[in-house]
């Protein structure tokens, strides 16, 4: 099995609702093949050192390993942010069907780079290699319910 780093990035700008797939630079391809590595160097190219954590130009990166969804016991993703309470890098890991099923959806691209902020709650739908931004019927019914509302899909949600 030959492992590369991915071809693309899916960029998704909350306030403008808005998609785009991103070309990763060859050179990032080369020297960050994981997940981690990858959105370490996003959040640095992205983000002022006085961005606010909690302001909407600070970003949130969902980003998969080259082996999510391809070999057993190795379906993770890192969620990587600039934290509220350091100020500095954070990175969350999770397991599961999610990141299979993410890896799977998103085709050629490693992760989906969420920036900007939604005028009213909302939800990312990934099928087929694509974003679509939808309303969030299930705010604030939390997370239990949420995953039970799409026991047909894969789901990472937070409340």
């Amino acid at each position: 099995m030959h492992l590369r780093a991915p071809d693309r990035l899916l960029r998704v700008d909350l306030s403008t609702e808005s998609v785009e797939r991103v070309s990763v630079p060859d050179e990032w391809r080369r020297r960050y093949v994981g997940g981690k590595g990858l959105g370490a160097r996003y959040l640095y190219e992205e983000l002022d050192a006085g961005t606010d954590p909690l302001g909407p130009n600070n970003v949130l990166l969902f980003m998969v390993g080259p082996v999510s969804g391809l070999l057993p016991g190795e379906s993770r993703y890192a969620a990587i942010t600039k934290s509220p309470l350091t100020g500095s890098f954070l990175d969350s890991y999770a397991g599961g069907t999610f990141p299979a099923v993410l890896a799977g959806a998103l085709h050629d691209a490693g992760g989906i780079l969420v920036t900007g902020r939604a005028s009213e709650p909302i939800r990312l739908v990934v099928a087929d290699g694509d974003v679509d931004i939808e309303s969030a019927e299930t705010w604030g019914e939390g997370t239990v319910t949420t995953d039970k509302h799409f026991s047909d899909a894969a789901v990472a949600c937070v409340g």
